[in-house]
């Protein structure tokens, strides 16, 4: 998605339909390329199509997507994190050397 003028796409148009790529037409007009850098720090909707085949059953893919409307809130309070670890209601009685099994 971007973010630009009627004003701005009027011009850009032309030149992208004659095969140039949306970066080449605004350096050859001399127009700033705006890249929202907020927006690569949070995950993006989830696409049930895309998986459709590896995601069937319908309580994962709410599970996804709640995990996601969770991960881009604390994304959003605290900033980028480092590693995230995801234990699973199976996973919580087990001791350490299961849990790493489980990871293999």
């Amino acid at each position: 998605h971007l973010n630009i003028s009627f004003k701005a796409l009027k011009l850009i148009t032309p030149l992208m339909l004659e095969g140039k790529k949306y970066d080449e037409a605004c350096n050859e007009l001399n127009l700033k390329v705006a890249i929202n850098e907020d927006k690569k720090d949070f995950l993006p909707a989830f696409n049930e199509t895309y998986y459709k085949d590896e995601v069937t059953n319908p309580v994962v893919l709410r599970a996804i997507k709640e995990y996601r409307k969770i991960l881009n809130a604390l994304l959003k309070k605290y900033g980028k994190v480092h590693k995230i670890n995801i234990e699973l209601a199976r996973e919580v009685g087990k001791n350490h050397s299961q849990r790493a099994k489980i990871e293999k």
